[in-house]
């Protein structure tokens, strides 16, 4: 069993970390300090460290109102203990005396349905609500009038986002392996408007909501229509890192419909028709699921009909079914119940689980106190030590560990290095750890970390005779083998070997290719490595070597269909599967894989992530990897797969 629990924070991430490391999940964030946590019921929140059960500053407006809906709807929950049940449960949406909520298709709904087989990667995009798996952003505008009945109280707003965090809750807690998680942005909009119809507009549900959602759009700095609220949508997608968005309008302007859905967009009248308030809570998860798919299933609903991203029959519609012998759904009825058509029309589907479940969302690690330069670097050299390294503002190398199931501080390395270039980084065994950069005098240099004895001091390796660019890449494939390799100031590719415990002179790769990134490297086993660039044709080109065959030629593997910037990334977390990630030029994560011993196609991680450096890439186990970037806010941040 598990409790939900109201906390505070100033540090998200840290928080997040630490309920995770507890057993449980975020299902609700209210605002950058304030959330609701999933926990085991025997956990301690009294223990947490990283967050607190009352605010430590004062809170801004819209973090109150979600405070004060939250604790009345606990009040309301302890009135209703031993009360008789609600008239209106669990009847039928079209019961006669009530108006059922409804979803508008319009023909840009035509775009939730495609092809089942799709990757994953592709399966987003618009509408920014294929499945209701992992995180969603909600915009939840409450829009009062000026004057008039349409004015919303404080009591009245206090009402509507109680009931938005009762429905967003129980969705957020229906199927665990579908890991919802809900993220707000509670906007409190006052306008002007006056009432609908308005004149000139033909269209039946425009002609009552236009003017006065465009003037709440427009006070919040977005332009009319859909184009305004869609890209809302898309704005609180990418700032919150989150997996999908969507809009929902509250207000007491009268309407077309008391509650409708229109792709990325819910509407609904605080009087909530004959439902009332109270079902706000069960209304507005009914046209959430419409956002992302489920079809409704009483009424004029087709047997033959299908539904959602995955195209799932609605063969839980009244109409396939003698009187009385439908499941209880959400989706059919006022209650609190997901029959098995509607759950895998919304994405809660086995198909999705195995692929979807494996990646986790965006996660924010900070950054040095002085900042730092260009991306992050990674190394794990062992299943359960992590290392992040970074070159500070101030040119000295930074990091920050994880160990003990936890992330700690950011740390100096105060060495009197001065690196001219983003660390690289490479173990020769689970007690060894070394660090390569670009100095100031143009050379490679080194220092290593042994459990035994701790930190080396620098150490200078020398450039090619033309020099080079950029900074220095590494990998060793083995205990006893490492290999740094360049992009000379030629534009071949360099190499400086150790083995027989020793450095050996740089050499030049004497086979044509002309490099127009620095090289990323990996290796599938003791005797492999492999070598991937950006090419002068701006696709990824890679060569490998093995132990029996010695080197390959150079070999493309194309670029995503948008191309990327800077250089590709690589990781192998077993001898089987590879994995090239990039930053595309939409600023997105992309990725090709190799396993089943072939090349797949690139796609698009549609996760809501905007980088702001090529991606640093480690495994700490055969089914591990994590990716780890600079964001536009200039911390590191990270996402990990798990198999």
């Amino acid at each position: 069993m598990a409790k939900n629990v109201l906390r505070f924070t100033q540090d998200m991430a840290a928080a997040s970390e630490e309920v995770t490391r507890l057993g449980g999940r975020i299902v609700q964030q209210f605002s950058p300090t304030v959330f609701v946590a999933e926990l085991p019921d025997g956990s301690d929140e009294t223990a947490m460290t990283s967050s607190t059960d009352q605010p430590v500053q004062p809170l801004d407006a819209a973090s109150q109102l979600a405070v004060d809906a939250w604790t009345q709807a606990r009040a309301a929950r302890s009135a209703r203990a031993g009360a008789a049940r609600s008239p209106t449960e669990g009847l039928s949406w079209d019961t006669p005396g009530y108006q059922p909520p409804r979803e508008f298709d319009t023909p840009e709904a035509g775009a939730r349905s495609a092809r089942e087989a799709e990757l994953v990667a592709e399966s987003t995009g618009t509408p920014t609500s294929r499945y209701m798996v992992g995180s969603v952003a909600v915009g939840v505008i409450l829009v009062s009038r000026n004057t008039g009945a349409e004015v919303l109280s404080d009591a009245e707003r206090v009402k509507i986002v109680q009931e938005v965090q009762e429905g967003l809750g129980w969705l957020a807690g229906v199927e665990p392996r579908a890991r919802v998680s809900f993220v707000y942005d509670i906007r409190m909009v006052t306008v002007s408007s006056a009432t609908g119809p308005y004149a000139g507009v033909t269209e039946p549900y425009e002609r009552y909501e236009r003017d006065w959602r465009d003037a709440a759009l427009a006070s919040m700095g977005y332009g009319p229509g859909r184009g305004g609220y869609q890209k809302y949508a898309n704005d609180l997608r990418t700032s919150r890192h989150t997996d999908w968005a969507y809009v929902a309008f509250f207000t007491k302007y009268p309407l077309n419909h008391f509650a409708y859905a229109i792709v990325e967009k819910v509407v609904m009248n605080y009087a909530n028709d004959g439902w009332g308030p109270d079902n706000i809570n069960r209304v507005f998860a009914h046209e959430s699921c419409h956002i992302f798919g489920a079809a409704d299933e009483y009424g004029s609903c087709a047997c033959g009909s299908t539904s959602g991203h995955l195209a799932v029959p609605n063969s839980n519609c009244v109409n396939c079914f003698p009187p009385g012998a439908q499941q209880a759904c959400l989706m059919n009825a006022n209650t609190l119940s997901m029959c098995d058509f509607s759950r895998r029309q919304i994405g809660w589907d086995e198909r999705l689980f195995p692929r979807l479940t494996g990646w986790s969302g965006w996660v924010a690690l900070g950054a040095p106190s002085t900042g730092f330069a260009g991306a992050p670097a990674v190394i794990s050299r062992n299943g359960s030590v992590c290392n992040i390294y970074v070159r500070g503002a101030d040119n000295a190398l930074w990091q920050k560990a994880w160990f003990n199931n936890a992330w700690h501080d950011w740390g100096r390395h105060n060495d009197g290095g001065v690196l001219a270039s983003e660390p690289a980084l490479g173990s020769m065994g689970p007690d060894h750890e070394h660090v390569f950069v670009r100095g100031t005098d143009n050379q490679v240099w080194q220092k290593f970390w042994k459990a035994a004895s701790g930190w080396s001091g620098w150490f200078a390796l020398g450039a090619p005779p033309v020099g080079f660019t950029g900074g220095p890449a590494v990998i060793s494939r083995n205990g006893s083998v490492c290999n740094i390799y360049v992009r000379g100031a030629d534009n071949a590719l360099w190499q400086k070997a150790w083995f027989n415990n020793a450095w050996h002179d740089w050499g030049r790769h004497n086979d044509g290719g002309v490099l127009a990134s620095e090289p990323a490297l990996g290796s599938m086993g003791p005797d492999h490595e492999h070598v991937f660039v950006r090419g002068t044709d701006n696709q990824v080109w890679q060569k490998w070597w093995t132990g029996a065959g010695g080197w390959s030629g150079w070999v493309a593997l194309g670029a995503p269909p948008g191309g990327f910037a800077g250089a590709p990334s690589v990781i192998s977390r077993n001898g089987s599967v590879c994995n090239i990630y990039v930053r595309g030029t939409d600023n997105a994560l992309w990725q090709r894989a190799y396993w089943n011993g072939a090349w797949h196609d690139w796609g698009r991680h549609n996760d809501g992530g905007v980088l702001a450096s090529e991606p640093a890439l480690g495994s700490m186990g055969p089914n591990h990897e994590h990716v780890f970037v600079r964001g536009t806010d200039n911390q590191v941040w990270q996402k990990w797969w798990q198999g």
